[in-house]
C-alpha cells in the first residue's frame, strides 16, 4: 500500500506546470479540516468511476476499501488497465446490467467491480474514514449519496442548510454539498463565483467516453472561469496520465447548485470544545483561488 506521501501543491499564478512545486502529505485520523481536505486529494486521478465503486459486493454498504487507511491498489490498477475509451456504462450495444461481461453495474445482487473504483457515495466514504480512523476494518461512512448533508447534521458533526450558493453565502472549504444522485466536496468559491470541487463522477474523456472518477473539477458557466482554469492546472500537474485521457470537467450550476428534499450543503462544527474538525490554519474561509497555494505550507 503507498504510503501517506501525497499533496498536490498548485500555484495560482501564471506559471507553467514545470514549475509548480509538487509535494503530499496526509496522516490517518488527523480530525482537522485540513486534514480532511488533503485526504480527498489523495485518490484524484487514480481511481476511475464505477458504479457501486466503494460499496460491498452486495451493494449494501462500505466495502473493505472504503473501511482500509490509504489508497488502494485495486484501483490504480484497474486505472492502468483501462485507456481513455473506457465507459462505466461497460460496451455501449448491451443494455446496463445484462451480465457481468459486458457491463460495470451490479448484477444479479452482486456488484463485481465494488474494488475496482469509486462512486461519489464511495469515494467520500473513504474520505471521512481515513480522516477520522487510524486502523482497518471499522464500521464505514459509505451512505447514500443525496443522504450525506442530512445524516451528518443528524449525528451533531455540523449544520445542514438547504440552501448551497446565493445570497452573497457561498461553500466553504470542506462544506459537503448532497444533491440529487450525487456528493461533493467544497474546495471553495472563487472571486467569480465559480466554485473548486472534488468528487468522483463519470465525465467524458478525450474520445467522449463517459468513464472519469476522482478528480478536482469546476462548478461554473463557462471554461473561462477561475474554478475551471485551477482544476485544469491542478489535474494536469497532479496525475499527467488521468489528464492525458480527461479533460477538466465543468459542472453545471443549474444541477449542482440545485438542492431537492432533504439534500443541501453539510458544514462542519469546527469550534469551541464540541468541533468535530478542527481549523487552527483556518482554511473553512479561504477562498479557493487561496486554498492549494495555502497547501504548499501543509506539505
Amino acid at each position: 500500500m503507498p504510503p501517506w506521501n501525497t499533496l498536490l501543491i498548485i500555484h495560482f499564478q501564471e506559471e507553467s506546470v514545470s514549475k509548480m512545486n509538487m509535494k503530499i502529505s496526509a496522516v490517518p485520523g488527523k480530525k482537522t479540516l485540513l486534514n480532511f481536505l488533503m485526504t480527498a486529494l489523495l485518490p484524484a486521478g487514480k481511481a476511475l468511476y464505477i458504479y457501486g465503486g466503494g460499496w460491498n459486493r452486495e451493494d449494501t454498504g462500505a466495502g473493505m476499501e472504503t473501511r482500509s487507511l490509504g489508497l488502494q491498489k485495486s484501483w490504480e490498477d484497474f486505472f492502468d488497465s483501462r485507456t481513455e475509451s473506457f465507459s462505466y456504462r461497460g460496451f455501449p450495444e448491451k443494455a446496463a446490467g445484462d451480465e457481468p461481461a459486458v457491463s460495470y453495474y451490479p448484477f444479479n445482487g452482486i456488484n463485481v467491480y465494488h474494488d475496482a473504483g469509486l462512486d461519489c457515495s464511495g469515494y467520500l466514504g473513504w474520505v471521512l474514514y481515513n480522516t477520522f480512523e487510524t486502523e482497518n476494518g471499522k464500521d464505514g461512512y459509505v451512505l447514500k449519496s443525496s443522504d450525506y448533508a442530512k445524516e451528518l447534521a443528524l449525528r451533531g458533526w455540523g449544520t445542514r442548510t438547504p440552501e448551497i450558493a446565493g445570497n452573497g453565502n457561498m461553500p466553504n472549504p470542506g462544506d459537503i454539498v448532497s444533491i440529487k444522485g450525487h456528493v461533493y466536496i467544497s474546495l471553495g468559491s472563487c472571486a467569480d463565483e465559480s466554485i473548486l470541487i472534488a468528487h468522483s463522477t463519470p465525465s467524458e474523456s478525450r474520445q467522449g467516453m463517459p468513464g472519469g472518477g476522482v478528480q478536482v473539477s469546476a462548478i461554473g458557466h463557462d471554461r473561462s472561469c477561475i474554478a475551471c482554469q485551477a482544476a485544469d492546472r491542478y489535474m494536469s500537474a497532479a496525475a499527467p496520465e488521468w489528464y492525458r485521457r480527461y479533460p477538466a470537467a465543468l459542472c453545471d450550476p443549474a444541477r449542482y447548485l440545485t438542492a431537492e428534499g432533504s439534500c443541501g450543503r453539510f458544514i462542519w462544527r469546527t469550534g469551541g470544545d464540541t468541533a468535530v474538525l478542527t481549523d487552527p490554519e483556518n482554511v473553512q474561509g479561504l477562498p479557493a483561488e487561496e486554498l492549494l497555494d495555502f497547501l504548499v505550507f501543509a506539505g
